[in-house]
């Protein structure tokens, strides 16, 4: 897995300078819900604001120059609102508003001035977006629930790889991404009080094995590259006092009328044994006539904890069948097998550091990073990530500075809850 060559993971593609992408969805949604009958409840509002600034070192990946140190400034907002509508009705919404100024938000630039071009024209010096990440009616009944237009569609209870989560699978280099929403409904129905049944359509779904995206995933930015062809299927979540089960069955509907459908099973078990065992699988028919392991996709995961929970340990196996997973803007999946750990260290009430590393375990490449948090007062809260990619076998491999383009990312943030 790695993010994308053209832009470091910090930053995701801009958009032209005081041209925010989405704008006019926002206040059209800022509208309505000014304009809410008055019967409803006062809305509910809460987000946060975060700031963030970046150190970047870039390879010369055109080998005629040194390595490029790139720095980037961010604000950014995610706000929140939810809002009663009659007696059974909920309106949820949520907007993201970004800003950000960079030396060099993409490696264009370099690469412009390696050949000679004006780097101007590819430089964006401050940059804001505006889009819609939420904006959902959820109905309410005894038995029944009912969501509606643009939602999280979510599958499977793996940490880090998540197999099953089809439509916006996570990313553990990006493990703060705010996954996109989906335009689709979802009908939901609870035969028991430990079991519930669901079917979903999903219009914005693209391939499962087979997109494009990269750093665009570290905001929540990009939509891949893939074309956008929706999914039906059924879902089942069954918990007990010791397990959680989830299966699940779609389709993915053909390019063309005529064709056969790509179809996707996929089931999600979480156990509490001691430790959390999470086994995660999701096997495709989309290349057809190709060997079973060749469309699976499935994870192993434990995590634990000890010392009252101060200590927290994970590891994470991953088999890739189809050599490749990207969907909605999530970084390219190229090999087959994969490992990743964490350990973290709760030091007191308001301060926690972690290692944690992802690892192609084909050819050696690894990317670990190192985080510090700290809560000076409730509500907000500090952070230091460094990464590196690194090569152990010195052949090029996934996650090394060779094929990344990067040699590693400092973020300092600190996020206001309100």
């Amino acid at each position: 897995m790695r993010p994308s060559a053209s832009r470091p993971p910090s930053a995701s593609r801009p958009p032209r300078a005081g041209k925010p992408r989405g704008a006019g969805l926002f206040a059209a949604a800022l509208f309505a819900l000014a304009t809410l009958p008055a019967a409803a409840d006062d809305p509910v509002f809460s987000g946060l604001v975060a700031s963030k600034a970046s150190f970047t070192v870039l390879t010369d990946a055109l080998s005629v120059g040194d390595d490029r140190a790139l720095w980037s400034l961010e604000q950014s907002a995610n706000l929140r609102f939810r809002a009663s509508a009659g007696e059974k009705g909920t309106v949820y919404g949520a907007f993201n508003l970004r800003a950000w100024a960079a030396d060099a938000p993409d490696p264009a630039v370099a690469f412009a001035e390696f050949a000679g071009i004006d780097p101007e024209t590819v430089r964006t010096e401050l940059s804001t977006e505006a889009e819609i990440e939420r904006l959902y009616v959820s109905l309410r009944g005894e038995s029944a629930d009912l969501d509606a237009g643009l939602m999280r569609v979510a599958f499977g209870y793996a940490p880090a790889f998540r197999p099953t989560d089809i439509v916006n699978p996570p990313n553990p280099l990006y493990p703060d991404a705010r996954p996109r929403g989906t335009l689709g409904v979802a009908a939901s129905a609870y035969p028991t009080g430990d079991a519930k049944l669901r079917a979903f359509f999903a219009t914005r779904a693209t391939a499962a094995f087979g997109s494009s995206g990269g750093a665009a995933a570290a905001t929540g930015s990009g939509s891949g590259d893939a074309p956008v062809r929706p999914l039906a299927g059924v879902s089942a979540d069954l918990n007990a006092r010791r397990f959680s089960l989830q299966p699940l069955y779609l389709l993915r509907l053909p390019e063309s009328a005529g064709d056969v459908p790509d179809q996707y099973a996929g089931l999600s078990l979480k156990i509490e044994a001691g430790a959390g065992v999470c086994l995660d699988a999701l096997w495709t028919n989309e290349d057809r006539g190709a060997a079973f392991e060749k469309g699976l996709k499935a994870s192993a995961s434990a995590d634990w904890s000890a010392f009252d929970a101060k200590l927290y340990l994970l590891a994470q196996y991953l088999w890739n069948g189809p050599e490749s997973n990207g969907v909605n803007g999530i970084a390219e999946v190229t090999g087959r097998q994969y490992g990743f750990g964490n350990v973290s260290w709760q030091w007191d009430d308001y301060t926690r550091f972690g290692l944690s590393c992802l690892a192609n375990l084909e050819d050696g490449s690894v990317a670990p990073a190192l985080t510090a948090g700290h809560e000076p007062f409730q509500g907000l809260s500090l952070g230091l990530t460094g990464r590196l990619y690194l090569d152990a076998s010195g052949d090029g491999g996934e996650l090394s500075p060779a094929s990344t383009n990067y040699r590693g990312t400092v973020e300092a943030t600190a996020t206001l809850r309100f």
